[in-house]
C-alpha cells in the first residue's frame, strides 16, 4: 500500500493546487507531516503499535483558531465518540490539524494530512505519540459511508476499502469522491460520484472492517495514552534547522503558505520557496 499511498497522495495534492490557486488559497506540501509517530507506519500492525486508541465518531463541528507557535489549526470535534480498541477516549473528541487560515488571510493547506467532513461519521486511530502536525496515526482516518444500504469505510482521498491484512489497507481503484477538491466546501459532506456505489461494490462492510481491526489488534494492541495538547517541541514556521526565524516563513517539515507569485512554482509547493539554490534541500 506504500507506493500506492504515495501515487493517491500525489494525485490528490496536483487536484488541490489546482482549484486552491483559482480561489486564493495557497496549499503547501509537508514531506514530514505525518512523521509524529515515534516509529515509521508501514503496515497495519505498526499503525496499530503506535495508536492509543482506534475510536468511531460523528464530526459535529470544525473550526479554526491560529496561535504564533502552534500556527493555524484546524479543529475537528467529534461526537457521539465510541472507542474500538484502546485507551478509552471518552464521549467527544477534538483533534487539532495543523493547516487554516493565516492573519493575512492566505490558507496553509496540507493535503497529506487528513481533513474531516461535518456530519460524517469516521474511524480514526489517535497515536500515542507526542504529536505537533495531528495526533492521527498517518492517514488512518476513514470516513463512513452508506450505499446500498451498506455501511462501507473509504480512506482520505475517498477509495473504498476492500481488505485488511496485516501488511496494509487495500482498497477499490476508483474513488466515490468527486474528482477535483473544493476548497470552499471541503469541510462539507461530499457528495458522492453517481457510480459510487458500482465503485464500491468490493468494499468491507463496516462492522467486518472493524472486525478485522480488532483481531489485528490481539497481536499489536494499542498502548499508551492518546496526548490531547500539541507538543511544544516545534515553531510552525521554523524548520529544524533554522537559527533566525526571519522571512520568508517557511512551515515546520519543509511547508509554507506559498506567495501568490510563488505557488505556481514547483519548488514551492514540495514545501521550498522558489529562492532555494545549491544542492540537495
Amino acid at each position: 500500500m506504500e507506493t500506492r499511498d504515495r501515487t493517491v497522495w500525489a494525485d490528490l495534492l496536483r487536484r488541490t493546487v489546482g482549484v486552491a490557486l483559482a480561489v486564493g488559497v495557497w496549499v503547501a506540501a509537508a514531506p514530514a507531516a505525518r512523521a509524529d509517530s515515534a516509529k515509521p507506519i508501514r503496515t497495519t500492525e505498526d499503525a496499530l503499535a503506535d495508536a492509543a486508541a482506534v475510536f468511531e465518531g460523528r464530526v459535529v463541528d470544525v473550526s479554526f483558531t491560529y496561535d504564533a507557535v502552534e500556527g493555524p489549526r484546524t479543529v475537528t470535534t467529534f461526537a457521539d465518540v465510541q472507542t474500538h480498541l484502546g485507551e478509552v477516549v471518552g464521549s467527544q473528541v477534538r483533534i487539532a490539524t495543523l493547516g487554516g487560515p493565516l492573519p493575512d488571510r492566505r490558507i496553509l493547506a496540507i493535503p497529506e494530512l487528513p481533513e474531516f467532513r461535518r456530519g460524517s461519521t469516521y474511524v480514526v486511530l489517535l497515536t500515542a505519540s507526542d504529536w505537533f502536525y495531528s495526533p492521527v496515526v498517518t492517514n488512518y482516518a476513514f470516513r463512513v459511508e452508506r450505499l446500498a444500504g451498506r455501511e462501507v469505510l473509504v480512506t482520505p482521498t475517498g477509495h473504498p476499502i476492500v481488505g485488511v491484512t496485516r501488511s496494509g489497507i487495500e482498497t477499490a481503484a476508483l474513488s466515490v469522491d468527486p474528482p477535483r477538491v473544493n476548497m470552499r466546501t471541503r469541510f462539507d459532506r461530499p457528495v458522492l460520484v453517481a457510480d459510487a456505489t458500482a465503485r464500491a461494490a468490493t468494499a468491507l462492510s463496516r462492522a467486518s472492517f472493524l472486525g478485522v481491526l480488532k483481531e489485528l489488534g490481539r497481536a499489536a494492541p494499542p498502548r499508551g495514552s492518546f496526548k490531547r495538547s500539541i507538543a511544544p517541541s516545534k515553531v510552525w514556521n521554523v524548520t529544524a534547522a533554522d537559527r533566525d526565524p526571519g522571512p520568508p516563513a517557511a512551515a515546520a517539515g519543509g511547508s509554507s503558505a506559498c506567495s501568490p507569485e510563488q505557488a505556481p512554482d514547483l519548488a514551492c509547493r514540495n514545501g521550498r520557496t522558489s529562492s532555494s539554490k545549491g544542492g540537495d534541500q
